[in-house]
């Protein structure tokens, strides 16, 4: 995934600004036979046509939506209701501040912003994308303790208030060094991680399975890891 681009224009992976057309090459290219394409998009993502996506194949959209608590994508609603209105299955993305308040506080703010989730309506999970910090320190200045408690907070909250527990968005590299790999979110929490360019990448911690994965250098591409009834099921609850 990548930094919120209304927050510093800058994103984790080399980004071109692509057509409609060349996204949806890219991601139909990309992904796995018995897979299911999608797209992540955000605030950078201007000229989307979704029913050309969709009639490429594209069968889901994740949204950046907020990040801390003081930030939303301009064109989130735009953007969700786009992919809606063509049929995709889609969903909701949170960055992750822990530095600036709780993970409680961030969840309460993602799910009343654009996070909220119904059942059997096409919605898929919310997710919490929490990575190396884009302002300084990797871990955001909080011991592995810390950083571990914060993110319980976090899905705990979002579960509480949508009765959905988030899909986690991570780097093994990062989970490793901030959270020490002190808590289990495997039984609950779906994982979304980036794989590796010469194939599957060492999962963090106690994760044994890959549900969402976005390919290296391409920051709009992703694709869930089974068909699309399964991926409809796990939209609809």
């Amino acid at each position: 995934m990548r930094t919120p681009t209304w927050l510093t224009g800058l994103a984790l992976a080399a980004i071109a600004v692509m057509s409609a057309m060349s996204l949806s090459a890219a991601a139909n290219a990309a992904a796995p036979p018995g897979t299911v394409t999608g797209v992540a998009v955000g605030a950078g993502d201007t000229n989307l046509d979704w029913a050309k996506l969709k009639a490429e194949g594209v069968q889901f959209a994740y949204v950046e939506d907020t990040s801390g608590t003081m930030s939303n994508n301009p064109l989130f609603k735009a953007q969700y209701q786009g992919a809606r209105g063509v049929g995709m299955l889609v969903g909701a993305t949170h960055f992750a501040l822990p530095d600036t308040s709780s993970g409680t506080t961030q969840a309460d703010y993602f799910v009343a912003n654009g996070g909220s989730w119904t059942a059997n309506e096409g919605i898929l999970p919310p997710v919490l994308d929490i990575e190396w910090s884009p302002f300084g320190s990797a871990c955001y200045g909080l011991s592995q303790a810390a950083m571990g408690n914060w993110i319980s907070q976090f899905v705990t909250e979002v579960h509480a208030k949508t009765a959905r527990w988030p899909v986690i968005y991570t780097a093994t590299a990062w989970w490793t060094e901030c959270t020490g790999n002190l808590r289990g979110f495997a039984a609950d929490d779906p994982l979304w991680t980036t794989q590796s360019p010469s194939g599957p990448a060492a999962l963090p911690y106690n994760w044994t399975t890959l549900t969402f994965v976005s390919v290296p250098d391409d920051a709009l591409h992703a694709y869930y890891d089974g068909t699309l009834a399964d991926l409809t099921k796990f939209a609809n609850g």
